[in-house]
């Protein structure tokens, strides 16, 4: 019977201490993140020592909007401009099919 308490007190320890660790170690990650008044991003910025690679972007705009397994974002273009800054450009689709505007 005490087997039973002890797992369900892991359980209960994992589930409130593994959001706050995930949310630290993004808040690590960040240097900044403005939101719009509808809480979606305007702008992040990360620190240079983590910043994710131009591979990444999918999954970094999967986890920063918080899209659901009926989104994806697939890229469409790269560009580098005048300062070496490369800009990569994506288009949104759900259930395979693309959004517009």
């Amino acid at each position: 019977m005490s087997h039973k308490y002890t797992t369900v007190a892991a359980l209960l320890f994992g589930t409130a201490v593994l959001p706050r660790l995930a949310s630290a170690q993004e808040s690590e990650r960040l240097l900044k993140k403005e939101l719009a008044a509808d809480g979606q991003p305007t702008l992040i910025e990360f620190r240079a020592a983590s910043r994710p690679s131009a591979a990444d972007g999918a999954f970094v705009l999967r986890q920063q909007l918080g899209l659901g397994q009926d989104e994806q974002m697939r890229p469409l273009r790269r560009d580098t401009d005048e300062l070496g800054f490369t800009h990569q450009k994506f288009e949104q689709y759900y259930q395979g099919v693309k959004i517009e505007h």
